[in-house]
């Protein structure tokens, strides 16, 4: 092959090349610019979503009925077949009430305490879509 025919080929490869790496980064630039297309982020679907979550709520007080403050509920899934076991934690606020939400529908194990002030554990079923009141959970030594 003479050298002006291979230098040609070589042009052309570089501009198919440039061609591609620039479609490549507009691409990747609009992926943050624009939305999903309308068919998967319907205010429909957004509504759905919203709905197979849940949240569940309550407040931990001593067997005096104080307030147990800071103390961490721990909220375990207990799985159906073919689902996973994990765990969630949160923190009660200083009058002792806590929300765990975006909570998977299901059966959790929610429990709570110290050696110090006591043990409380419930079974609770989050329902999708729905906030459910546990009441006051109250610590006992047993």
């Amino acid at each position: 092959m003479r050298p002006a025919v291979k230098r040609r080929l070589a042009t052309l490869a570089a501009a198919a090349l440039l061609v591609l790496c620039v479609a490549t980064v507009a691409l990747w630039v609009r992926s943050y610019r624009s939305p999903q297309p309308s068919s998967e982020l319907s205010p429909d679907n957004d509504r759905r979503e919203e709905k197979l979550t849940a949240a569940i709520s309550g407040r931990v007080v001593a067997a005096d009925g104080q307030s147990v403050a800071g103390r961490g509920v721990v909220f375990e899934f207990k799985p159906q077949a073919g689902e996973r076991e994990f765990s969630i934690r949160v923190t009660t606020t200083p009058t002792g009430e806590f929300t765990c939400v975006n909570m998977q529908p299901g059966r959790y194990l929610l429990w709570c305490g110290s050696p110090h002030l006591g043990w409380v554990t419930e079974e609770v079923d989050a329902v999708p879509g729905e906030e459910i009141g546990v009441g006051e959970l109250q610590l006992s030594k047993q």
